[in-house]
């Protein structure tokens, strides 16, 4: 499913499906479970290269946990070929994490791309 309006009403939208009940049957036993809104979001993380290992570290546990799953390896094959990415190094498990925090949330990579700024303030085209 995707979503598209003005923000307060896809939230309220969001919320109120949230609210949902629906009776549930687990292990012969009846019960009600709630409806499960679970968003899918993009995001470019920005740091300086020096700092890649710690960053990954930061949101991977270990290089297992950052693997593409099977089924989604062709999606994020054709991602990284748009976005013109490569596919992310190993991961360092010697480098301390700096936020422990990764319940209920599913953390995929997808591909890395250098940036394209200097230190003097100007920027080349790649």
């Amino acid at each position: 499913m995707v979503t598209r309006g003005i923000k307060q009403c896809v939230d309220q939208f969001v919320n109120d499906m949230s609210a949902q009940y629906f009776p549930f049957s687990f292990q012969g036993k009846p019960g009600w479970v709630q409806l499960a809104m679970r968003p899918v979001q993009f995001w470019e993380v920005v740091f300086p290269k020096e700092s890649l290992q710690t960053v990954m570290r930061t949101i991977w546990e270990k290089q297992e946990s950052m693997q593409e799953r099977p089924e989604m390896k062709w999606p994020f094959k054709a991602i990284r070929r748009a976005l013109h990415l490569k596919k992310i190094p190993p991961i360092d498990p010697t480098i301390p994490k700096r936020i422990v925090y990764n319940q209920n949330i599913g953390f995929y990579g997808i591909g890395i791309k250098e940036d394209n700024y200097q230190a003097d303030g100007k920027t080349e085209d790649l």
